[in-house]
């Protein structure tokens, strides 16, 4: 390969490098937003889940059953999340060959 096929492939990769790590930053504010948001909504649950027991309703009640449903849901959420946070990008060497 002449020099400058390697500087544009360079060029190339660099762009590509570039695109890749804006979309990266995207996703993490996206992730943080959503985050955010299930967490107020975990609080609200935790909340009302706690006045429910407080009334000392019956064992079954429609009430307490929505409040439960409505907590696990939220911690499901924020468990993916942070799963998804969690993930490593990994970059592989790409050969090329002449």
């Amino acid at each position: 390969m002449m020099e400058q096929d390697y500087i544009d492939m360079s060029n190339h990769f660099k762009q590509t490098y570039e695109k890749m790590e804006r979309k990266l930053l995207e996703k993490d504010a996206i992730i943080k937003e959503l985050y955010k948001k299930i967490m107020l909504s975990y609080t609200f649950s935790r909340l009302i889940d706690e006045q429910i027991e407080e009334m000392d309703l019956p064992i079954g009640c429609p009430l307490n059953v929505y409040s439960e449903t409505l907590r696990a849901k939220n911690s499901e959420c924020i468990d993916q999340i942070i799963g998804i946070n969690n993930i490593e990008v990994h970059v592989h060497e790409v050969h090329l060959s002449s």
